[in-house]
């Protein structure tokens, strides 16, 4: 018995340390646009490779990017309509003493930091959250985007559902069969009506039942004839020797006068 025990134990172990690892999501990083004009955005970028830049969750976010040329590369100098639009005057509306431009912020410890370096430097891991605010600022400082968790940005993964298989079914019991007794099946039958028959396709109500005859035990009553008819049955018997002797003596007088009548014709 140990020995079995031994034995599913490892080829459990094994089998769960040879099967397929449950694949990961993808990282995902999230981006916050402030304008300036009270417009905010917010995008959560999903990437697979380990980092991406800056300017790559931007672009990837799909928003409309211009990057400054020359020693301006790593500058942002317009997002989608607000800034400066030729790449070679990222500050554009910093020739004055009013100084406006996009700065650059990371979220870190649940606070925005000024970032030191340009968008194109910055190397973004999963979890990360950029943030890009309109406004004015100066060198090291600038204007906060609106203040947006990782979580208010990218909601949580659906949960990948498990390799193994499911669970057979369980067996479903057969009911058994309903039976009425009792009273029920007396009530249903007298209440449900006769069924028609039909005879010649011509319907027909069904014929009523008829109670049973009682009929008395008993033994059966003894039946007396009627005087008149012992009267017939009784003189039956002596009308037959009497009409014998009228036929006999009525045939002895023919005999007798054919015999008187022969004897006048001889004389």
């Amino acid at each position: 018995m140990r020995l079995f025990l031994a034995l599913s134990i490892t080829v459990i172990t094994l089998v769960a340390g040879n099967a397929p690892a449950v694949a990961q999501g993808p990282n995902r990083a999230g981006i916050v646009v402030s304008y300036g004009d009270g417009r905010v955005e917010s995008v959560c970028v999903e990437f697979a490779e380990p980092e991406i830049s800056g300017a790559d969750l931007m672009n990837r976010a799909g928003f409309s990017v211009v990057l400054g040329t020359g020693g301006n590369t790593s500058a942002v100098c317009m997002i989608d309509d607000i800034g400066c639009r030729d790449p070679a005057d990222c500050w554009c509306n910093c020739h004055g003493s009013d100084c406006r431009y996009w700065s650059y912020h990371t979220l870190e410890g649940g606070a925005w930091k000024y970032s030191g370096v340009g968008a194109a430097t910055r190397k973004v891991h999963n979890g990360d959250v950029d943030g890009w605010a309109w406004g004015k600022g100066g060198v090291g400082s600038g204007a906060e985007p609106e203040l947006r968790t990782f979580d208010d940005i990218c909601p949580p993964p659906v949960a990948t559902p498990s390799l193994l298989p499911p669970p057979p079914p369980l067996p479903m019991e057969t009911p058994l069969p309903t039976i009425a007794f009792g009273p029920t099946s007396e009530v249903a039958a007298a209440t449900s009506p006769p069924p028609a028959v039909t005879l010649d396709s011509k319907p027909m109500a069904a014929a009523t039942t008829r109670a049973p005859t009682v009929r008395p035990t008993g033994p059966p009553p003894t039946k007396i004839a009627p005087a008149a008819e012992e009267d017939d049955q009784s003189g039956f018997p002596w009308q037959i020797p009497a009409f014998a002797v009228v036929a006999a003596s009525l045939l002895g007088t023919a005999v007798v006068l054919a015999n008187r009548r022969a004897r006048g014709k001889r004389s």
